[in-house]
């Protein structure tokens, strides 16, 4: 530790230390995110239903979430961790099953809503934004079994009624929600390489179809809730009063190869972010244009 401490004062001022002291806009949103199935555990627990999830790891001996950190009975505990951590904002996924077990038409369960009303109740008491994940990959195993999947158009008005639901349980509470987490994931993987659940090797095609009903559902409907809500679009903020458009969570890689010259590109990058800025930059990670973009991209 003393040897890099001395290394770091040798150099003085750096870029490293604009980006590690002062850097930071003050509203900026400090989170830390979960999903159901990683954490809940209680599987069964106050007639939560299956998920293509508990299906897929039930299969093989894989290991299953079937306990997990079983958050669902620890609510306090865990969200005791998140005030150790100082941050803002807690992202967590409702699980489908547990709150609609047999679907929207049968209303929510009370257990369901219960608890994560809980933990939208606790989250507003140690002063923590809720963000909401409507759908992190678990679709209830029902849903799979009747229409097959993302792959039937018919999913697109099932997970609007869904959506729509949680948005009048909880919309005066929450106003961050992210509608779908990484739907690329949920279509190529899910259906068409099926490396995850729901295993459907489907060649190109089913991957096509379920992405396609992905957006469907997504970008195409608008929901009328009571309240204005704020949404996670695509990584923009975007706020409909009294309407939203649905809107999803990506997580776009950085990808390339993994070579030493990268590094002397970024260096690149940086500098003619200074030119740009006149010799001082706020952030180390401005936008990039265009241009210094390509300085990154171009082929090594």
């Amino acid at each position: 530790m003393e040897a890099a401490a001395c290394t770091a004062e040798s150099r003085g001022p750096s870029d490293d230390n604009l980006f590690l002291y002062d850097t930071f806009p003050q509203n900026f949103m400090w989170a830390v995110g979960t999903a159901a199935y990683q954490v809940e555990g209680g599987w069964q627990q106050d007639g939560r239903a299956p998920s293509i999830w508990d299906t897929h790891c039930h299969k093989d001996g894989r290991t299953t979430g079937d306990v997990a950190s079983d958050s669902y009975n620890n609510l306090y505990r865990d969200t005791s961790a998140l005030q150790i951590l100082g941050v803002s904002h807690y992202r967590f996924s409702i699980s489908w099953s547990r709150l609609f077990p047999n679907g929207t038409d049968a209303g929510a369960s009370q257990a369901g809503y219960s608890y994560y009303k809980a933990l939208i109740n606790r989250l507003k008491e140690m002063g923590i934004k809720p963000v909401v994940t409507l759908y992190h990959w678990d679709l209830p195993q029902r849903l799979q079994d009747i229409y097959g999947g993302w792959v039937n158009e018919s999913m697109v008005g099932v997970f609007e009624a869904y959506a729509k639901a949680c948005f009048n349980l909880f919309g005066k509470d929450v106003k961050y929600w992210i509608t779908i987490d990484n739907p690329y994931v949920v279509a190529w993987h899910g259906y068409s390489t099926g490396s995850l659940p729901p295993s459907i090797k489907g060649e190109k095609l089913l991957g096509y179809r379920a992405g396609h009903n992905l957006i469907k559902g997504l970008c195409q409907h608008r929901v009328q809730t009571k309240y204005g809500l704020s949404v996670l679009h695509g990584g923009a903020n975007h706020l409909y009063t009294p309407s939203y458009l649905l809107g999803f969570h990506l997580s776009p890689p950085f990808s390339g190869p993994m070579k030493p010259q990268l590094s002397i590109k970024v260096e690149r990058v940086e500098t003619i972010e200074k030119k740009q800025a006149g010799g001082k930059v706020k952030h180390r990670a401005a936008k990039l244009s265009l241009n210094n973009h390509s300085v990154l991209t171009q082929s090594l």
